[in-house]
């Protein structure tokens, strides 16, 4: 399995060029032979159709994201959304060679989970478009049919992240 994550640097400009994205979309094809799975962070929401459609392109048939959080909180007046930047998200896609099926993203949830004596709570955070989590059944491998493949995509700087 051949897994990239990389962020395409979509927060600004606040309307990324183009040319930048084509670029990126190039290097997928060319230097980096279409991985299977592909993890992009600051995909910028006001370029999500271009992202789609030339990854689809690409032959990536199963796209998640969390840029519906990023436009639904960029145009949110509930305070502190008004204040910040929520002009780009997560998108994960696998590649239509790869034998995995139902890519799905996790909703997060401030009710239900595991809390105990977390002391962060489920997306305890001003930005949840910036965390995904996905899931992928793994397909016609020996040993590998039938089960799950579970992973976390973050986008923060590293000065602010405390683990």
């Amino acid at each position: 399995m051949k897994f990239l994550s990389w962020n395409v640097q979509g927060a600004f400009p606040y309307y990324t060029p183009v040319e930048r994205i084509e670029n990126q979309i190039q290097y997928l094809r060319q230097a980096a032979e279409c991985p299977d799975i592909i993890a992009l962070n600051e995909v910028n929401r006001f370029r999500q159709d271009l992202w789609v459609n030339e990854l689809t392109d690409l032959g990536y048939t199963q796209l998640v994201h969390t840029l519906d959080w990023a436009e639904e909180l960029g145009n949110s007046g509930i305070p502190p959304h008004q204040d910040y930047n929520h002009v780009n998200g997560n998108l994960t896609a696998v590649h239509e060679t790869f034998r995995g099926e139902t890519l799905t993203r996790k909703q997060p949830s401030i009710r239900n989970g595991v809390w105990e004596d977390a002391d962060l709570k489920d997306w305890d955070t001003n930005f949840p478009e910036k965390f995904s989590i996905q899931r992928l059944r793994l397909t016609n491998r020996r040993l590998t049919s039938g089960m799950f493949v579970q992973f976390l995509e973050v986008c923060t700087a590293k000065r602010r992240l405390k683990f």
